[in-house]
């Protein structure tokens, strides 16, 4: 299909007729090419763009759980190092506690020691010697088995309360 207009040139024509012509001309199938091919390169720059944040996603959570381990890692050295110290102190105690007592026993004997151990208990107030109820009176068992349980009752705060008084005329 030929144009021919007086007001057309010759290079307008020829373009006008190659885009209305059934096939596509050279120059136009050569820009669909270079665009087809822009495109497949901007696609594989951006696939490969993902794949590279997707990697640095991955060294980031490497790089965390590394340290991670090492901070475990570090943390379970300061525990057994701990334990090692208090370890060590426990047998420099229990040795110094054994030299102090040879000592003593040397000194005083070791029913002297003995004693003042019992003594040192007693004044902690670990070990009581004097009971904690005291009955006298004519009731005998009686007696003391009433003091023993209101005591039980007086150290579990289990006593029961008083009856309220009745109210008084007059005031």
């Amino acid at each position: 299909m030929e144009f021919s207009s007086p007001t057309l040139n010759s290079t307008t024509a020829r373009l006008v007729s190659s885009c209305c012509s059934p096939r596509p001309t050279a120059s136009l199938r050569l820009i669909s090419n270079r665009c087809f091919g822009e495109k497949k390169k901007a696609e594989e720059t951006r696939a490969t763009f993902i794949k590279a944040q997707e990697e640095a996603e991955q060294q980031r959570k490497l790089a965390e759980a590394t340290y991670k381990v090492l901070v475990a890692e570090q943390q379970a050295k300061a525990r057994e190092a701990e334990a090692v110290g208090e370890g060590r102190y426990i047998e420099i105690t229990a040795q110094a506690k054994k030299a102090a007592y040879t000592a003593m026993a040397e000194a005083i004997g070791s029913h002297g020691v003995t004693t003042l151990e019992i003594l040192k208990l007693v004044s902690d107030g670990k070990v009581q010697i004097t009971p904690q109820v005291m009955v006298t009176g004519n009731g005998g068992a009686n007696e003391a088995l009433a003091g023993t349980i209101l005591n039980n009752l007086v150290q579990q705060g289990q006593l029961p309360q008083a009856a309220p008084s009745a109210p008084t005329k007059g005031k």
